[in-house]
């Protein structure tokens, strides 16, 4: 949107956003001792994959506060967003 890619009533849709049921304010987040007790791939996995939901989550976030779009989050699966553009230029 900074960019001005979108045009006003331009969709943006975006797949997989609640990833693996990692993101939102209900999730668990494992404890460092829960984490130090994993095998050391199982661990990097882990780790990986809580970075990749805190981003998707701070999106998520960012998407609903931001007064040029109108947004729906679609908690089916990994999740949806479609957030269209309503500011004029």
């Amino acid at each position: 949107l900074d960019r001005d890619l979108i045009n006003p009533g331009g969709l943006i849709v975006v797949d997989n956003v609640l990833f693996r049921g990692m993101v939102g304010s209900e999730v668990r987040i494992k404890t460092q001792e829960e984490v130090d007790k994993m095998a050391v791939d199982e661990r990097k996995t882990y780790q990986r994959h809580t970075k990749i939901a805190q981003a998707l989550d701070d999106f998520n976030v960012r998407v609903a506060a931001d007064p040029r779009t109108e947004s729906l989050l679609l908690p089916v699966r990994d999740g949806l967003t479609i957030a269209r553009r309503t500011e004029t230029r």
